[in-house]
């Protein structure tokens, strides 16, 4: 009973996704919900290991960058996977 629920909830989000278009959704799925806060915390980590504590310097801003494009590129792979997985199960 749980996963049938699960499964429609799951559908009914994918057709109010691809009403709004592929652009809108790499953009919600994959940069902003996965790339962007996984470029952000890959820049601290780094910037922690790279100098400890230490976020006064200008390699912080180099390292929030850094992981925000390395990021950022790959969720917009990602959400376009996403989005070519789910137009295959649910049309």
């Amino acid at each position: 009973m749980k996963q049938k629920d699960n499964e429609e909830r799951e559908r009914i989000e994918w057709e109010k996704s691809k009403n709004l278009g592929m652009g809108k959704f790499l953009l919600r799925e994959g940069f902003f919900q996965w790339g962007l806060p996984m470029g952000v915390i890959f820049g601290i980590m780094l910037q922690i290991i790279e100098n400890g504590f230490h976020f006064g310097n200008f390699g912080f801003v180099n390292n929030i960058f850094f992981g925000l494009v390395i990021f950022c590129s790959n969720g917009l792979v990602i959400g376009l996977l996403s989005w070519r997985r789910k137009k295959k199960k649910y049309s």
